[in-house]
């Protein structure tokens, strides 16, 4: 605990950028180049067959040049960078996509993204640093990571009753991936600084994609850049490179209180400008997704976070009146595009969820233990499309919720919940320590979880975007919950 209380005497000013790590030598720098010249080739034959002629070259630059950095230049964090930007970017591929059954809100395809090559390489890294008794992993994180892995187990295993294989292998293959990042962070945020600099490229992916997604409603048409597509629809609601507008009011509105609570920690004036930014622009972007979900669970978050930090003594009645005024000011010039929300549902997507409802409860009641398989709703709801549903909007049903327990059965919903309970009470416990930057840290993430978990009643949250940000986001908590508990780790 003294530790703890230490930082709260501190100038904590710079941003971790001057870091570099140590040089690794003896035998490690032997494992290390091994590993990764061998895995570099494997990845180059691999990718010249699954990308465009024209992107070969970088590519290519990319898989050398990662042994390089990471060998002479140290740039482990650059990987990081990779990794957690490419969540709202998507530089990725579906491998054997099949897109009349991805316009049902289906993963069409095997998703291999510039993420996942610069995943592999940390875990080579951290491979050789294991190998050469240069670090360990700590004692929590097999704990840490149980309740996750308890949901992965009963999603792999639901593969066993799926109608179509390949569909739940694409989930199932995904969620893998995404659970790796999870771990990585975790034990990657074991430190003081590793932590600050997790939630600076979180945030600093979010001041990029609300200030797209504020210049796409701007100029009025999507555009596409590479591999890159910055997404407005016909009826102007911006999803960004996110994709959806439901998914990228899923993604901003998950980090808005986490914006504003590193706003409100005494770190130095960097941080403050970055999450002022990301604060203000991502507002006005979830406003032009004219998601009623996303504005619900923005609403509820920060609610959630403002009681709390001022319970706690953290927050003045100046950031509230503040907060007010900035929601007014931004009603008043988007009160339309509000209003037309909020005054009725033309598209009558509200009403259309109803009946996916209804057929996911069938399903349900059919396939009680293990549902009828990851990514598989699309697949079988043919079979339940009867009167009176018949004359329904098709699609995979709206309702995170619902969707697990159809797909996965009532051990999946369990464990799905379950996890997402077990961040909540990370956070809370975190909350207890009653320290002025990690506890509120910990309050903007988790009021952060409970928007979603709220806006998840009402939408699929089955995109990358959607999944890998979650589950960051609960690696992000989860850290601070071990920071706390385990003072001695905090290096300042």
């Amino acid at each position: 605990m003294a530790q703890l209380n230490k930082i709260n005497s501190l100038a904590l000013t710079t941003f971790p950028r001057e870091r570099v790590l140590s040089v690794v030598r003896g035998p490690a720098l032997q494992w290390i180049i091994a590993a990764l010249v061998g895995m570099g080739l494997g990845l180059y034959v691999v990718g010249i067959s699954l990308f465009p002629q024209k992107y070969i070259p970088l590519f290519g630059a990319i898989v050398f040049g990662i042994p390089f950095l990471i060998i002479f230049g140290h740039l482990r964090e650059l990987l990081l960078a990779v990794v957690l930007l490419d969540i709202p970017f998507q530089l990725d591929k579906y491998l054997f996509y099949r897109e009349d059954i991805a316009d049902l809100a289906v993963l069409g395809g095997l998703n291999v993204s510039v993420a996942t090559f610069a995943l592999i390489a940390l875990y080579a890294w951290w491979f050789a640093d294991l190998l050469s008794k240069r670090e360990f992993p700590p004692r929590w994180l097999f704990i840490s990571s149980l309740p996750l892995a308890l949901y992965l187990g009963v999603v792999t295993l639901s593969a066993t009753v799926a109608y179509d294989v390949d569909l739940a292998f694409f989930e199932i293959f995904l969620l893998w991936q995404t659970f790796f990042v999870y771990i990585y962070v975790v034990n990657f945020a074991r430190t003081w600084q590793n932590l600050l600099l997790v939630i600076a490229l979180i945030l600093f992916g979010l001041l990029l994609e609300s200030v797209i997604m504020v210049g796409l409603r701007g100029i009025g048409r999507s555009i596409s850049v590479g591999p890159v597509l910055a997404r407005i629809d016909p009826s102007s609601r911006v999803g960004g490179t996110v994709g959806s507008p439901n998914d990228a009011s899923a993604y901003v509105s998950l980090l808005l209180a986490p914006a504003l609570s590193l706003l409100l920690t005494p770190l130095g004036r960097w941080y403050k400008w970055l999450a002022g930014f990301a604060f203000c622009f991502g507002v006005i972007a979830l406003i032009f997704t004219s998601s009623r979900g996303g504005w619900i669970a923005f609403a509820v978050s920060m609610l959630i976070f403002c009681f709390f930090a001022w319970y706690r003594g953290w927050l003045s009645l100046t950031v509230p009146v503040t907060l007010a005024l900035f929601a007014i000011l931004i009603g008043i010039i988007f009160q339309d595009a509000i209003t037309a929300r909020f005054d009725g549902d033309d598209d009558g997507s509200a009403y259309s969820r109803i009946p996916l409802m209804i057929m996911a409860s069938q399903m349900i009641q059919d396939n009680m233990m293990l549902g009828v398989g990851a990514n598989n709703f699309a697949a079988v709801m043919m079979q339940y499309a009867y009167l009176p549903l018949s004359g329904a909007w098709l699609n995979t049903v709206h309702n995170k919720y619902l969707l697990v327990w159809a797909e996965t059965g009532i051990l999946g919903l369990v464990t799905f919940i379950g996890f997402l309970l077990t961040i909540l009470y990370r956070g809370w416990q975190a909350l207890q320590f009653n320290h002025r930057v990690l506890s509120l840290l910990a309050l903007g993430f988790t009021a952060g979880i409970m928007g979603q978990m709220v806006h998840m009643t009402v939408d699929l949250f089955h995109s990358r975007p959607a999944v890998q940000l979650l589950w960051v986001v609960a690696g992000v908590v989860t850290a601070i919950n071990n920071l706390c508990r385990e003072g001695e780790n905090i290096n300042t």
